[in-house]
């Protein structure tokens, strides 16, 4: 085992992977430990800040390096024995199969009953209920996803406003199962292993990170599962698959693509930034047998940004520019409340786009809706001058580069710090009683009322993990893909973007529902550094795709 463990750690390019993971960790573990922390999401400037740099911050910090790389290493080492059997050719479904599929759905249902019951119908946090307003109300904007806000319009319309959230729970409830049991459905087509299949069950039906979201009515579940199912089909379909897809598998990838596009706003970014890398790997097999693919998947690209962009802008359906400036606008503001360099051009801009003493007073290092929701902070200045905001605030980052840095360090610090999280847009299992687009609708303790005694307290999680845990957890095991010699390394790539373009855009530092993909592909990704295919007619291991 040792001569495999100096192995693993010579030279290569999984090598430098495994350092830049470690040095990410650490980086992370350096900047918590400087960390002067509250935790309050409307904490203001003054009780968060970074302590000046000690040599025993460093020493420690280097010591977390080594030790990370070297524990990525081993674990490297000791998993390289690890096979899990799967035929990339998938076998002819029986009727055995289909009835598998019905009951792990069951079982789902069932695991998660508890919960369904504690929770009904559902949450509803404030994004889902600015979709249920203007599903009520007709008055349209994509803001909040379209598609998500005409599907509780469905509600409406076949079970009326009452009932509308309780249909589109159960619906919600019935989708999510529909999709895992689908999954171990499929994986079972390829002959995984019995013990691997229970495994990934168990993980879905009893991690209380499933259950909850599948009771939280916000958009963020079901954009989710949507890309779950699309890094699923195309790595099954794809990545894994000694062919190119058949027509009918396209079809498949390519609607779960143009859901995820259309279920979040960031969606359109994930799956071009993924369509290009895949281009990029398969080179010139893109004009032999991956013709058709890549030809219907820019094609969904190009509609999309279409729709999004033109149509929804002729039909005044986009929301506020302030929406992709969450960032920036943060970066502004800091710059502001610590009294760094503007100039008098400069100052005078942000005053119109919001009075420059009224942006300090709202200014709060974890969350960019105080100043972006401000009576006082003038949207359609901002619009009539996007390009002079940009310019001013490229302008601002000469001059103030460590400010910006904390500022973006603070607004991100639930997504690179593994040890910090909070209960905002964590999860949701509650409907939010002041808010007046849900004053009409109910929840239900339903077991409360049959027993007399509430199991909530029992569900709700006694320990918060970090979003940045799962993205560590991702990249190790993104590490162990790479070893491989096909491309199922690519089905890290959707969860990774999105990953990054929260990074680029968040608007709230703490929000695991906005990554919260990384929690659902566990299974997935634990699975595919050690799939080993082997020949559909000799059950031999065979070289990789």
């Amino acid at each position: 085992m040792s001569n495999a463990f100096f192995k693993n750690i010579s030279f290569s390019f999984n090598t430098m992977l495994r350092l830049l993971v470690a040095l990410l960790f650490a980086i992370a573990f350096y900047l918590n430990y400087n960390l002067a922390y509250v935790d309050d999401i409307y904490a203001a400037a003054d009780k968060i800040f970074f302590y000046p740099k000690t040599t025993r911050a460093f020493a420690y910090s280097f010591i977390v390096f080594i030790v990370v790389f070297l524990g990525i290493t081993a674990f490297h080492t000791v998993s390289s024995k690890i096979k899990i059997s799967y035929n990339p050719v998938a076998r002819t479904p029986e009727k055995r199969d289909y009835l598998l599929w019905v009951i792990v759905f069951i079982l789902l249902i069932c695991a998660w009953s508890p919960y369904i019951l504690s929770y009904f119908p559902g949450g509803v946090y404030p994004d889902t209920a600015t979709c249920i307003g203007q599903a009520r109300s007709g008055a349209y904007n994509n803001q909040q996803p379209l598609l998500y806000t005409m599907l509780f319009k469905i509600c409406i319309i076949i079970a009326g406003e009452l009932d509308a959230v309780m249909l589109f729970s159960i619906l919600q409830i019935i989708f999510m199962a529909a999709c895992f049991s689908y999954i171990l459905y499929r994986l079972n087509l390829h002959d995984v292993n019995k013990f691997v299949l229970v495994l990934v069950l168990l993980y879905f039906a009893l991690f209380n990170l499933i259950p909850l979201y599948v009771v939280s009515l916000w958009k963020d579940s079901l954009f989710s599962v949507a890309l779950l199912m699309y890094i699923f089909k195309l790595t099954e379909s794809v990545l894994l698959s000694k062919d190119a897809p058949e027509r009918l598998e396209i079809v498949q990838i390519i609607i779960w693509m143009v859901l995820s596009m259309f279920l979040r706003n960031n969606g359109i970014y994930v799956m071009i930034l993924t369509s290009v890398i895949l281009s990029l790997v398969y080179g010139k097999s893109l004009l032999k047998d991956y013709k058709v693919f890549f030809i219907s998947t820019f094609a969904a690209l190009i509609l999309t940004y279409i729709v999004q962009g033109p149509v929804f802008s002729k039909l005044n359906l986009n929301g506020p520019f302030v929406e992709n400036l969450g960032v920036l606008q943060q970066q502004v503001a800091y710059v502001q409340v610590i009294g760094g360099d503007m100039t008098e051009e400069q100052a005078e801009f942000l005053n119109k786009v919001m009075p420059l003493e009224t942006m300090k007073g709202f200014y709060r290092p974890f969350v960019v809706d105080t100043i972006k929701w401000c009576d006082q902070y003038n949207n359609e200045f901002l619009e009539e001058n996007k390009g002079e905001f940009l310019k001013v605030w490229a302008g601002m980052l000469k001059e103030n580069p460590k400010l910006y840095m904390d500022a973006y360090l603070y607004i991100t610090l639930g997504y690179w710090n593994p040890f910090k999280q909070s209960e905002v847009s964590y999860i949701n299992p509650q409907m939010w009683p002041d808010l007046v687009e849900v004053d009409r609708y109910w929840q239900k303790d339903v077991i409360r009322d049959m027993t007399g005694n509430s199991i909530r307290e029992n569900l709700y999680p006694k320990t918060l993990y970090s979003s940045a845990l799962f993205l560590f957890i991702t990249l190790i095991l993104f590490t162990l893909s790479v070893n491989k010699k096909d491309k199922s390394w690519l089905a890290f790539v959707p969860a990774l973007t999105t990953y990054l373009t929260v990074f680029l855009a968040t608007p709230l530092a703490f929000a695991l529902r906005y990554v919260y993909i990384v929690v659902l592909t566990v299974p997935l990704f634990i699975i595919i550094p050690f799939l080993q295919c082997s020949d559909s007619t000799t059950g031999k291991a065979d070289e990789a795709p």
